[in-house]
């Protein structure tokens, strides 16, 4: 997650005051961390009621990833007969690979008359040709970390940013107004395409000086549509103080990363996906005017 500290200030006035940082963290290692915690006196106690049976190294943090890793790359959301939605291990269907162009796409239902989990072909499957499937619209950080790979080009590859506002005289009408149209300065995703425009809002909200906060409260103006040139100048300007670090980073990292076999090639994959997206984004702050189309997040 990248994220990006907006400082006082706003688009009139003085001027705008701004810094940003850079945060990288595997948000899904620290989840696991946490579980293996909370899991730990039950383990505990299993090993010392059957010593025999369940040693301690068998309920060890690095057993407990590795049996983690597993469940998370090889089981399966399943709709039950009786509806229930369950994660299952699906013999043979969970050694299928992922694509964004599968032969399989709807699966998952058990079929209550026969209790059959059925893997109909969306388009055919030549002899000895492998069978794919698809995961779900799965951003390359997402396959490298569950399931160990990376797709060139992929369609639903994404940037995180996590943007975070200072004390300011206007920050608990910021906070209202944001509350008030559904907006967060958080969990915004980059994709290639038109920047979001829930993002646009919150930034707008967030960088806005009191008249043009006011203006949104009273309901003269709404924070979805574009607003004056110095506030739309002031959000982009966020947005590239956010995205430009991170770009130069991921250009640093694409020249330190060298090798051969798959594990350097997923790597080159996921960089490469990253720099793309920050690159057109940073375009769009820069040359592009803003597309009012709705892109879900």
């Amino acid at each position: 997650m990248h994220r990006t500290e907006l400082l006082k200030g706003a688009y009139g006035g003085s001027g705008w005051n701004r810094s940003s940082r850079c945060l990288h963290c595997c948000t899904q290692a620290q989840h696991v961390g946490r579980c293996y915690d909370s899991a730990l006196p039950a383990l505990s106690a299993l090993t010392e009621a059957f010593p025999d049976d369940i040693p301690p190294e068998h309920v060890s943090e690095a057993a407990f990833l590795w049996a983690t890793q597993l469940w998370y790359s090889y089981g399966m959301e399943v709709r039950l007969a009786d509806g229930h939605m369950q994660q299952c291990l699906v013999p043979v269907a969970c050694l299928m690979n992922h694509s964004p162009w599968p032969h399989i796409v709807r699966y998952g239902h058990v079929n209550p008359e026969s209790g059959r989990l059925d893997f109909p072909l969306l388009r055919a499957c030549r002899a000895e040709e492998q069978c794919l499937m698809s995961y779900g619209p799965l951003p390359n950080l997402k396959l490298l970390l569950f399931y160990g790979f990376a797709l060139p080009a992929n369609p639903s590859d994404t940037v995180l940013l996590d943007f975070e506002m200072l004390e300011d005289g206007c920050k608990e009408l910021r906070e209202q107004l944001l509350l008030r149209h559904d907006l967060t300065l958080h969990a915004h995703y980059l994709r290639q395409g038109p920047i979001s425009v829930k993002l646009l809002a919150a930034l707008r909200l967030a960088v806005g000086d009191e008249q043009y906060l006011r203006a949104v409260e009273q309901r003269v103006c709404s924070p979805l549509q574009e607003g004056m040139p110095g506030l739309e100048g002031a959000v982009r300007g966020v947005l590239r103080t956010a995205a430009e670090p991170i770009l130069h980073a991921y250009k640093a990292a694409e020249g330190r990363c060298s090798g051969v076999g798959p594990q350097a090639e997923n790597i080159a994959h996921f960089i490469k996906g990253q720099i793309g997206i920050l690159q057109s984004s940073i375009e769009q702050c820069l040359h592009l005017p803003v597309v009012h189309r709705q892109v879900q997040e």
